[in-house]
């Protein structure tokens, strides 16, 4: 059985990041603050799990619209949704590494500044930051990409590693 409560707490955190995005200028760096600022808040937040699945793939989804907004994206494709992300990471200093072949691109972070603190992982942050990336995917791609994923650091891999196939 399933059962689900309501998060207050989750909905005044999701408030802030709106209220705060309705004074920005420049949407996407704004968001990508507010996906931080709000990662860093979920450790004190217990039993959130279920919600950061739906939460982490609303984010991703529209931190592509913005991207497409402000660079006149008028289609998606490997080559662009990887420089979309180039520049998503090198904002949040998360080491990574792409490699396109054709129509698979092989996506690997070595290391993830935003779930890692020192030597403290969280795997709630790591969670709503890989559901992002699958929201972002899906708003690009839709059901035309399948991701396979490799390796995750949350299973105990020493990096994280996807691979994306265009049907």
């Amino acid at each position: 059985m399933i059962m689900l409560t309501h998060r207050p707490d989750v909905g005044i955190k999701v408030n802030e990041i709106v209220d705060t995005l309705k004074t920005s200028d420049n949407r996407m760096d704004q968001e990508l603050l507010m996906f931080m600022t709000f990662l860093r808040g979920l450790k004190d937040i217990p039993n959130i799990s279920l919600s950061l699945t739906a939460l982490g793939r609303k984010i991703g989804r529209a931190l592509m619209q913005e991207y497409e907004k402000e660079n006149g994206i008028k289609g998606w494709d490997l080559d662009t949704f990887k420089n979309a992300f180039e520049i998503i990471n090198s904002k949040l200093h998360i080491e990574s590494e792409w490699k396109l072949e054709g129509k698979n691109l092989l996506y690997t972070v070595r290391k993830c500044n935003i779930a890692t603190e020192g030597n403290r992982f969280d795997k709630y942050v790591c969670h709503t930051s890989r559901e992002a990336f699958k929201g972002a995917l899906n708003y690009a791609f839709g059901n035309r990409a399948e991701l396979e994923i490799k390796k995750l650091l949350s299973h105990g891999d020493n990096l994280c590693e996807v691979a994306i196939r265009i049907l």
